[in-house]
């Protein structure tokens, strides 16, 4: 049988994955680190109902290096004033986030276009865990993303939209860098 701490790390292994690895996971925060500072706590079952929960010392949600665009108006100021870039499957749009936060923000939208809405929720599904597999090591901090879902992201293979979602952001940033770089050289000149 596992000793009491290589079970705590087993069931903690459920929650959580090391950065270092890729996958829809890569992004929650290193379990070895928190075991051995103590801040992951263990709840214990034979002394507390339920099943054995991993949970933080703060008992906060798993953070990622992103946050949800909730509110319309950043939807709104995306698709007045963003980049787009418009692929098989979906429409990308990025812009830098006017309130200088220094983390990804990334909304999701499927329209009735899409179908009912069983087939919405599945569009926003595979571009909720296109976003999770490839922001982490693509997305810039500071900006803000919209993910639109098209009617042929649900009969695409999710490998093809993998690479086309990389394609995407990859030329969202130079077209923002332009963006950045022209902003920059215009202002540099005025007093």
């Amino acid at each position: 049988m596992a000793s009491d701490q290589e079970w705590q790390l087993s069931v903690a292994a459920a929650f959580y994955r090391p950065d270092g690895q890729r996958g829809v996971r890569a992004c929650l925060p290193d379990v070895a680190g928190l075991a051995g500072s103590g801040l992951l706590k263990m709840a214990d079952p034979l002394t507390e109902p339920g099943p054995a929960k991993a949970m933080t010392a703060d008992n906060s949600q798993k953070k990622y290096p992103f946050q949800r665009l909730t509110n319309r108006r950043d939807f709104l100021r995306l698709r007045a004033r963003g980049n787009k870039q418009v692929m098989d499957g979906f429409i990308l749009q990025a812009d830098l986030n006017p309130d200088n936060v220094r983390v990804c923000r990334t909304g999701y939208t499927a329209s009735k276009k899409i179908g009912n809405a069983v087939q919405r929720n599945r569009a926003r599904r595979r571009l909720r865990a296109l976003v999770r597999e490839l922001m982490c090591d693509s997305g810039r901090p500071g900006t803000d993303y919209v993910v639109i879902a098209r009617a042929s992201v649900l009969r695409a293979d999710f490998a093809r939209l993998r690479a086309d979602f990389q394609m995407a952001l990859v030329r969202l940033h130079k077209k923002l860098d332009r963006q950045q770089n022209m902003t920059d050289s215009t202002g540099a000149g005025q007093c």
